[in-house]
C-alpha cells in the first residue's frame, strides 16, 4: 500500500478536477525517505510530474499505474542530485500510485504516493473505442493522431478508449484557417513533431511550420516551411522533409492563355533554416488537365499533382511521394533528385490485369516484407469517381507491376471526404483510418475487425499512428 500523502492547496483554490495546476501532494515513507511533490502538468490534465532532491548523486526511476499494482515504469536517469520524471500514459480523472526511486552508493532511497490526473477539457473532441477484441489486436498498445473538426488537437489514446495524452491546437476560423497535417514521435528525443499550413500561399501570418514540442508542454523548435502542405518527413540530423506547392504559369494543351498550376516538391530544412529543393513534379512531366477547381486546395487556382503522402527510407536513400490527383506514387532519390520509380497505371511500374487500380491515393508505404500499401478511393463497376469509397490495398513488385495482395474495404461501403490511410501493425493486423469520416480500425489479415475507434460527429482522425511506448526516445 502506498504511505499517506498530504494535499496541498492551490493558490488560486481549485479542486483537482478544475485546474491542471491545482493539486500538488507530498510522500515520504520507510526509514530512507524521499520527498517528493507530485503536480499535475499545466497543458495536459493527464500527465503527472514529479520532482525530489537528493544531497548525492544518484539513478532514479519511477513505478507507477492508475492501479495499486501500478505496472508501468519510466526509464532509469543519468545519476544526479535533481530529479524529475513526467508519467505518461494514465487515464483522466484517475489515481495515480507510484513509487520514486533512487539509487545512491548501492543504497536504495524511495517514496511511494498516491496522486490524482485530472478531467480533459470540454473542448476536446470526444473519441471511443467501439470495438475490442484483446486476444487478437496488436501490441502496440496506443494509437496517437489528430483531431481536426470544430477544434483541433493532437490525441494518445489506449487500447481501452481512454484519452492518456493530448495537446489542444488552434481551433478553425477565419476564412483561411489553419490545417495539421501529421504528428510523429521525434526521431532523437521524447518529443513530438507536427505539421501546421494554411491555403493561403503568401502565409502573411507565417503559419506554415513544423513544430517540436515536448510531452511535457514545451515547444522545442518551430521551423518555418513555405508553401508546405500536407505531409512531412524526419530525415536525420534535425532535418525535415517537407511538400510544398510549386506553382508555375503553364498554358495546358486546351487553354486559351497561360493560367497558374499548382505542383508540389520536396524540399529539405535544415536546423538554421537553409531550404534545399530535392525534386519537383514539373521535372518529371507536366501537366496535360488539371482536376475541377471545387477539389482545389488553393482556391480558383488549379491544383495539379495534390501530393498527400511523403515517406523517407533511409537505408535506401529515398522518399515515396504521393500525387493523388495524377493517381501516382513516386520514388525519389534523395541525393540526385532522380526519379526513380513511377508506380501506378501510366507509370514503368503499372498496376498489373486484374489488380485493383488506384486513384486519389493516400499515405503509401513500403512494409516490412517490402509491399506497396495504401489507402485509395475505389468505384465498384460503374459509376462517378465522387460516388467512390475507400478502401486499403497491398500490392507486390513483381515482373515490373504492382501485384494486388491484399486489401481491405470493398464491401464495406465506406467513403471519405478527404485523408484516409492504412498502415501495417506489429502482429501482421492492419490499421485502416477512414480520415474525414472518423472512423480508425485494426483488422486482421483475413478482415475481422478486432478494434475500432470512433469520433463524434464533426471530427475527423488525420494520420493515426500505433506507438509503443511514450519512452521511445528518453
Amino acid at each position: 500500500m502506498p504511505c499517506p500523502v498530504q494535499p496541498y492547496a492551490s493558490p488560486h483554490g481549485s479542486t483537482p478536477w478544475v485546474s491542471a495546476a491545482a493539486l500538488v501532494l507530498l510522500a515520504a515513507c520507510g526509514g530512507r525517505e524521499l520527498e517528493v511533490s507530485a503536480t499535475v502538468n499545466e497543458t495536459t490534465a493527464t500527465v503527472i510530474e514529479l520532482a525530489w532532491s537528493t544531497d548525492q548523486p544518484g539513478a532514479s526511476w519511477v513505478e507507477y499505474g492508475p492501479t495499486e499494482a501500478m505496472g508501468l515504469q519510466t526509464p532509469v536517469s543519468d545519476p544526479g542530485t535533481e530529479h524529475h520524471f513526467a508519467l505518461f500514459g494514465l487515464p483522466p480523472l484517475s489515481p495515480v500510485y507510484y513509487r520514486a526511486v533512487t539509487t545512491v552508493d548501492d543504497d536504495e532511497l524511495s517514496a511511494a504516493g498516491e496522486a490524482w490526473t485530472l478531467n480533459l477539457p470540454a473542448t476536446l473532441p470526444d473519441i471511443e473505442v467501439t470495438v475490442h477484441e484483446p486476444a487478437l489486436t496488436s501490441a502496440e498498445p496506443y494509437m496517437m493522431g489528430l483531431l481536426v473538426g470544430v477544434s483541433s488537437a493532437i490525441f494518445v489514446v489506449n487500447r481501452a478508449g481512454d484519452v492518456v495524452w493530448y495537446r489542444e491546437l488552434d481551433g478553425v476560423a477565419g476564412p483561411k484557417p489553419p490545417v495539421y497535417g501529421d504528428v510523429q514521435f521525434a526521431l532523437d528525443g521524447n518529443d513530438l513533431v507536427f505539421n501546421r499550413f494554411t491555403a493561403d500561399l503568401d502565409d502573411p501570418e507565417g503559419l506554415n511550420t513544423i513544430l517540436r514540442v515536448s510531452l511535457t508542454g514545451q515547444v522545442i523548435d518551430e521551423r518555418s516551411t513555405p508553401r508546405s502542405h500536407h505531409a512531412f518527413a524526419q530525415v536525420g540530423d534535425g532535418r525535415y522533409a517537407y511538400v510544398a506547392a510549386d506553382v508555375r504559369s503553364y498554358q495546358l494543351p486546351d487553354a486559351m492563355e497561360p493560367a497558374d498550376i499548382v505542383g508540389d516538391a520536396i524540399v529539405v530544412v535544415d536546423p538554421d533554416g537553409g531550404a534545399e529543393t530535392v525534386f519537383s513534379t514539373w521535372d518529371w512531366t507536366l501537366p496535360t488537365t488539371v482536376t475541377d477547381p471545387d477539389l482545389s486546395l488553393y482556391g480558383d487556382m488549379a491544383d495539379w499533382t495534390h501530393a498527400n503522402g511523403l515517406a523517407w527510407y533511409p537505408e535506401d536513400g529515398t522518399f515515396l511521394l504521393s500525387a493523388g490527383y495524377t493517381q501516382a506514387v513516386l520514388e525519389v532519390e534523395r541525393s540526385s533528385g532522380r526519379l526513380l520509380r513511377h508506380f501506378g497505371h501510366d507509370g514503368d511500374v503499372p498496376v498489373a490485369p486484374g489488380s485493383t487500380d488506384f486513384f486519389f491515393q493516400h499515405d503509401p508505404t513500403w512494409t516490412d516484407d517490402g509491399t506497396l500499401l495504401m489507402a485509395s478511393a475505389y468505384l465498384e463497376g460503374e459509376g462517378e469517381r465522387e460516388d467512390s469509397m475507400f478502401i486499403a490495398v497491398e500490392y507486390a513488385v513483381e515482373a515490373g507491376q504492382l501485384q494486388e495482395v491484399w486489401s481491405y474495404g470493398k464491401d464495406q461501403d465506406i467513403a471519405t471526404l478527404a485523408e484516409g490511410q492504412a498502415r501495417r501493425l506489429a502482429n501482421g493486423n492492419t490499421m485502416v483510418n477512414w480520415g474525414f469520416t472518423g472512423l480508425c480500425r485494426e483488422v486482421t489479415p483475413a478482415g475481422q475487425v478486432v478494434w475500432q475507434l470512433e469520433a463524434a460527429a464533426g471530427a475527423a482522425m488525420v494520420r493515426v499512428r500505433p506507438i509503443s511506448s511514450f519512452y521511445e526516445g528518453y
